[in-house]
């Protein structure tokens, strides 16, 4: 799949599965609601758990999504995409940015100026972070006429 269509699917997934490893190199996957932002994955997680010590000690992580999947007899067609990358907190306006964009893209109805009050209460409530898409990979698998 050519990098730009890899690019459309992972903005237009409505979830995918972030995957990290710990200090003993354990993996953790866990899926997540996202948002792209420029070249960087965003999403909000609790202000603690096990993803966000993991971010602390390996600062990467990889981010799976899959869409268009269709059962066929014995197999399957799909699209996916992997990307991944360092991993940061954002904080401040990038926070805010990808808290509206998360509203935006998952609540529509719920934006502007009711979106901005929700962000403004809930704000301390959850952490930001952001993966800059350093490599991406998309796949399309079809099956032959």
């Amino acid at each position: 799949m050519p990098t730009d269509e890899a690019r459309a699917l992972l903005e237009r997934a409505r979830y995918g599965v972030l995957s990290t490893t710990d200090a003993q190199m354990r993996t953790y996957t866990t899926p997540v609601n996202h948002c792209v932002i420029d070249d960087h994955i965003c999403f909000h997680v609790a202000n603690k758990g096990r993803k966000i010590d993991n971010f602390a000690t390996t600062r990467e992580a990889a981010f799976c999504v899959v869409d268009q999947v269709q059962i066929h007899r014995y197999t399957s067609t799909f699209e996916s995409v992997i990307a991944e990358g360092p991993i940061d907190e954002a904080l401040g306006e990038d926070k805010r940015a990808i808290l509206a964009a998360l509203i935006e893209k998952y609540s529509p109805a719920h934006g502007g100026q009711q979106g901005a009050e929700h962000i403004a209460r809930y704000t301390a409530a959850c952490r930001t972070f952001r993966v800059r898409i350093a490599r991406i990979a998309g796949k399309r698998k079809t099956i032959s006429a």
